[in-house]
C-alpha cells in the first residue's frame, strides 16, 4: 500500500519491486549514469567500502588521470597495479622519459593531452610505437625552437586509428605534413592547429643547416626525410572539424601572382577536405579575399562556423576587412545551423544581412561585439519558415547580440514576432529596450517558450556614454526613467515569459518598480537586477550596497541573494544577483563578473 513520506511529502509505494544492490552493479548502464556524478573524492571513499566495491569503482577512480611534472618515483604506486584501467590522460611539463614510463602501464588508453612537453621527432615516433591506439592526441610544445625539422608532424600517421587531434607549435609547419596526416589516418574525424605559420617548403637556410649536421661525424637525433604527398593520389579524408587558431600563410613559392591565386597551402588542404560540418578560425591571420572564397567554395556540407578574428597585414601590404569572409560564406554556405562571430572589424551590417539571407535554417546566432545591426537582424527576423519538430516555424532558437551597436528596438520586435521556437535572448548592450519594445498589441509568440531573457531598459533618446579623461560625474546625463504608465508597459510584457530560467535587466531607465514580483515565471532559478543611481560618493557605497541587499531579498523571498555596487558604462548601479533555494537543495552563490 502507498506510503507518505514525511520528508519530501510524496507518496511511495513501498509494494513496487526494488532492484537488488547486486542486480544494479551487472546493469553497465545504470553504473555508467551514476559514476558521472561521483567525484574524485566520492570515488575513492567508495572503492574503501568493501572488496565488491573496490573492484567495481576502480576502474572509475583510474579512468581519467591528471599529473602535473611527473617523475619516476614510487609516489604513484598504484600506477603499476590498476594503469591498464586509464582511459585517458592530462599531463603537463613532462620530461620524455617520464612520459614513456607512464605509457608503457597503461595498456587501455585512448586519449592523451599533452601540454607544455618538449617532444622532438624521434620521440613523437616512438611514441606512435608504445601507443599506436590512440583515438584523441592533443600537444601543445613547450619549445619554440628556429629548426622546425626539430619536431615535425609526420609521425602522427602512425596512429591508424586517431579521431582527434590538436598540434599547437610555434614553428613553422608544412602544408605536406598535414596532408600526410590526413591521408594516413583514415578515422580523423577533428583536426586544430595553432602553428606559427603554414609554408609550402621550410626555408633554404635550415634545411642546409640540418643537411650539414647529417654529414657530420657527431651523433645526433635527426628528422626523416621530408615527405612528399601527390594531390592526385588520394581524393577526400573523413576530416569534419577543422580549427584553425593564429595560423600564418608562409611566402608562396610555386604561386606568384598573389592577386588573383588562393596560397597554395590553402588549395591543398581544402581540396582534401569537402565533406566539412564545422569550421572554427580565431585570432590573427593574414587570409586575404581569395584565399576566403577557395576555403568555403566547394564546402556546402558546413552546418556551424565559430569565428573570432584579428586581422593582420596581407602580402600584398593592405588591410584585409572580414567583410570579404562573409561574402565568401554567403556564396557557398548555404547550410549553416550556428554562426558565431565575435569582435570583428572591421565589417560591414549589410555583409551579415547577405549571410543572414541565403541560410534558412540558422538554428542559433552569436555575433557579439560586431557590426551587425538592424538590416541583418530584419533579414533574420524574415527568413522563410522551415520543417521542424514542432511543424513548419522559423528555425531560430538563440540569439546573442550583446553589445551590437546599431541594432534597436524596431528589428528586435520583428524577432520576438516571428520566431517562434526562441529559446535564448541577449539584448545586452544595444538600443532595443526602450519603451517602443513594449509597445503595441502583436503578440510574442516565443514568451511562452523563451527560457533566457537579457535586456537594458533604455530611455528612448539613449546615447551610449563614455567617461572620458577629465570629465566628472557631473557630467554624465541624467537617468530618465519611465514614467509610471509606461513602466506598466514593460511590466506587463515581461510578464509574459511565463516559461523563463534565467533573468537579467540593466539600462539607463532600470528600476525597481518595473519588475516587483517574478511570480510569474514559476521555473525561475536565477535573477540579475541592475539600478542605476545619480552619483556615487565613497561614504555611499556601503550604504548603496546594504539597500540594494535587503531590496532584493524583499523582490525574492526565501532565494539566496547579493547585493553590491559597481559600474556600467561608468554609471554607478547597484546589482542585485539571485538564485532560487529550495529545501531539498543547496545552491552556492557564485561573484559574477563585472556587466
Amino acid at each position: 500500500m502507498p506510503k507518505a513520506n514525511k520528508s519530501d511529502n510524496c507518496v511511495v509505494d513501498i509494494d513496487t519491486p526494488r532492484i537488488s544492490q547486486d542486480t544494479f552493479f551487472f546493469i553497465p548502464e545504470l553504473l555508467h549514469l551514476l559514476a558521472g556524478y561521483l567525484t574524485q573524492s566520492d570515488l575513492k571513499a567508495a572503492v574503501l567500502v568493501s572488496r565488491a566495491w573496490n573492484t567495481i569503482w576502480v576502474p572509475y577512480l583510474y579512468e581519467k588521470l591528471f599529473f602535473r611534472e611527473y617523475q619516476q618515483t614510487r609516489s604513484y604506486p598504484s600506477m603499476h597495479s590498476y594503469g591498464h584501467h586509464v582511459k585517458s590522460l592530462e599531463l603537463i611539463s613532462i620530461e620524455w622519459d617520464n612520459l614513456a614510463f607512464l605509457i608503457n602501464f597503461t595498456t587501455s588508453l585512448h586519449s592523451l593531452f599533452l601540454c607544455s612537453t618538449k617532444l622532438s621527432t624521434f620521440q613523437l615516433q616512438e611514441l606512435g610505437e608504445i601507443a599506436p591506439q590512440l583515438r584523441v592526441l592533443h600537444t601543445i610544445l613547450g619549445q619554440r625552437s628556429p629548426n622546425p625539422l626539430e619536431c615535425q608532424m609526420t609521425p602522427v600517421s602512425a596512429f591508424k586509428h586517431l579521431e582527434d587531434f590538436y598540434w599547437s607549435a610555434l614553428t613553422d609547419v608544412r602544408i605536406d605534413d598535414i596532408l600526410f596526416v590526413l591521408k594516413s589516418c583514415s578515422h580523423l574525424q577533428s583536426l586544430a592547429l595553432a602553428i606559427n605559420s603554414l609554408v609550402e617548403e621550410l626555408d633554404e637556410a635550415k634545411v642546409e643547416e640540418i643537411d650539414g649536421i647529417k654529414n657530420s661525424s657527431l651523433t645526433v637525433d635527426v628528422a626523416p626525410e621530408l615527405v612528399k604527398v601527390d594531390d592526385d593520389g588520394w581524393a577526400s579524408t573523413s576530416l569534419r572539424v577543422l580549427s584553425w587558431g593564429n595560423v600564418m600563410l608562409g611566402p608562396r613559392q610555386s604561386c606568384l601572382d598573389d592577386s588573383k591565386q588562393p596560397h597554395p597551402c590553402i588549395r591543398r588542404l581544402f581540396q582534401h577536405t569537402p565533406n566539412l560540418r564545422k569550421v572554427k578560425i580565431s585570432d590573427e591571420n593574414n587570409i586575404g579575399a581569395q584565399n576566403w572564397n577557395c576555403m568555403f567554395g566547394n564546402q556546402a556540407s558546413i552546418q556551424e562556423i565559430e569565428l573570432a578574428l584579428r586581422v593582420s597585414v596581407t602580402e600584398g601590404g593592405s588591410r584585409v576587412g572580414d567583410s570579404g569572409l562573409l561574402n565568401a560564406v554567403s556564396k557557398a554556405c548555404s547550410n549553416l545551423k550556428k554562426f558565431t562571430a565575435k569582435r570583428m572589424s572591421p565589417t560591414t551590417d549589410e555583409a551579415f544581412a547577405e549571410m543572414m539571407r541565403v541560410n534558412h535554417g540558422l538554428q542559433k546566432v552569436n555575433v557579439k561585439y560586431t557590426e551587425f545591426g538592424d538590416l541583418a537582424l530584419h533579414q533574420l527576423a524574415h527568413l522563410p519558415p522551415t520543417l521542424t519538430s514542432a511543424g513548419t516555424s522559423h528555425s531560430l532558437v538563440e540569439l546573442d547580440v550583446e553589445e551590437c551597436l546599431q541594432i534597436t528596438s524596431r528589428s528586435a520586435i520583428e524577432i520576438l514576432e516571428n520566431c517562434l521556437l526562441l529559446r535564448n535572448l541577449n539584448l545586452l548592450g544595444t538600443k532595443a529596450g526602450t519603451i517602443e519594445l513594449f509597445k503595441g498589441c502583436k503578440p510574442w509568440p516565443c514568451a511562452k517558450v523563451l527560457e533566457m531573457l537579457r535586456i537594458d531598459i533604455q530611455p528612448l533618446d539613449y546615447q551610449r556614454w563614455r567617461r572620458s579623461a577629465g570629465s566628472r560625474q557631473a557630467d554624465m546625463p541624467p537617468l530618465k526613467p519611465y514614467a509610471p504608465e509606461d513602466q506598466g508597459l514593460i511590466r506587463e510584457r515581461l510578464c509574459l515569459f511565463t516559461s523563463l530560467l534565467d533573468l537579467e535587466l540593466k539600462g539607463e531607465a532600470m528600476t525597481y518598480e518595473i519588475l516587483e514580483d517574478f511570480s510569474f515565471a514559476l521555473n525561475l532559478r536565477k535573477v540579475i537586477l541592475c539600478i542605476p543611481f545619480k552619483a556615487l560618493y565613497y561614504r555611499m557605497k556601503q550604504k548603496k550596497r546594504i539597500m540594494a541587499q535587503e531590496r532584493g531579498m524583499t523582490l525574492l523571498l526565501n532565494w539566496i541573494v547579493r547585493g553590491r555596487v559597481s559600474y556600467v558604462s561608468s554609471r554607478p548601479v547597484s546589482i542585485i544577483s539571485a538564485i532560487v533555494s529550495r529545501d531539498t537543495f543547496v545552491f552556492h552563490s557564485r561573484a559574477r563578473h563585472r556587466p
